[in-house]
């Protein structure tokens, strides 16, 4: 049977769990055990972490598999994948941060902060840039790869506002407005004021050098699993396409914002922000988790319930991070490889969580 058989029968079988008195724990323990051990066994990923949480708890957080083929490496939550594009999440957050504290405004235009953006064409806000309606792209022929940016490596592809365009053109010049306005580059910004806040010590916007857990990317050539080469560092992707981090910060992450910008009476962000970044704003014509755009993250539903969600992926990574924001529960999930089912993965672990949860 194939894993998307598996899968199949663990989303169906789990919509009347006989547990008797077996606590939310143990259900998820076995049920995403044998789940998790199906994905390995199909051979699209070596490895694959997930976690499950509520506000106040970890129900789940385990790996299953190697972190490279031919290595014999178990893979652990303490491995270090690259989440890529959900480090857009923490670039919401850190633009919110300046929001509150009254260095940037939502609804301003962001030339209003960046000289490299003006000039009468480029008159897209704040909003537009963290929604994907912006307009923005990169122009492929002046792209600055030094870490610098001039009005000449982008263009405007449409009138601000008027459509979605998923942008990491944007969120790498709101990277730019937030030196500009904190004096720290992006990097330093998130490294002070939210990771060490955190205290998730395994993760970086930026490289993955010096970090001695990584696993290795792969992806699937003539059915069988293959090492790629690591994605490369570049300039004009830090805040929209590197994000190296494990399962075990990634449930810290989660967590933050399952409780609004709290994690352990640690503060990282207003409650009140959360009206603005889970609004859902322009639709995205995608599937129904990711039927509109929110600011740096996704609004739609999974089996009905509402949630908030980013994915990520590269040439050798495959990550997901859903939130559930009106029931209390978040799924973190990470393969290094770019082909694990993330999509079908989230369907099926949340008809497990939730099942577990409410009977």
């Amino acid at each position: 049977m194939t894993l998307l058989g598996l899968i199949s029968i663990f989303g169906l079988s789990c919509s009347n769990p006989k547990k008797n008195n077996e606590t939310e724990y143990v259900y998820l323990n076995n049920t995403l055990d044998s789940l998790l051990n199906a994905t390995i066994e199909e051979g699209l990923s070596p490895g694959i972490g997930l976690a499950v949480v509520s506000g106040s708890d970890v129900l789940y957080s385990k790996a299953f598999g190697v972190k490279e083929i031919g290595k014999g490496q178990t893979l652990k939550t303490t491995d270090a994948f690259d989440f890529s594009s959900i480090v857009k999440t923490m670039v919401s957050t850190a633009v919110m941060k300046e929001i509150e504290a009254g260095n940037i405004e939502l609804d301003n235009k962001a030339a209003d902060y960046l000289e490299a953006l003006k000039g009468k064409e480029f008159t897209p806000t704040v909003r537009h840039m963290l929604s994907h309606s912006s307009g923005i792209q990169f122009n492929e022929g002046n792209v600055q790869t030094g870490g610098l940016l001039k009005s000449g490596d982008l263009k405007l592809a449409f009138e601000p506002g008027t459509k979605l365009q998923y942008s990491n053109a944007a969120f790498y010049t709101l990277g730019k407005i937030l030196q500009e306005q904190s004096g720290k580059t992006l990097e330093e910004y998130v490294e002070t004021q939210i990771l060490a806040s955190l205290a998730m010590t395994h993760s970086s916007i930026h490289t993955f050098k010096g970090m001695s857990n990584l696993t290795v990317p792969h992806t699937l050539e003539e059915s069988k699993l293959k090492k790629v080469p690591r994605p490369e560092i570049v300039s004009r992707k830090i805040g929209n396409g590197i994000f190296y981090s494990t399962i075990e910060d990634m449930s810290i992450w989660a967590q933050m914002h399952l409780n609004k910008g709290i994690y352990k009476n640690r503060r990282v962000l207003a409650s009140s922000n959360y009206t603005e970044i889970w609004k859902p704003n322009l639709k995205t014509g995608w599937d129904e988790m990711k039927a509109a755009a929110g600011l740096g993250w996704f609004i739609g539903t999974v089996d009905g319930r509402k949630t908030a969600s980013h994915i990520g992926g590269t040439s050798g990574y495959s990550a997901a991070l859903v939130i559930f924001p009106e029931d209390d529960r978040a799924i973190v999930i990470a393969g290094n490889s770019n082909k694990l089912p993330r999509e079908v993965l989230i369907q099926s672990v949340a008809s497990i969580v939730f099942s577990s949860s409410t009977n």
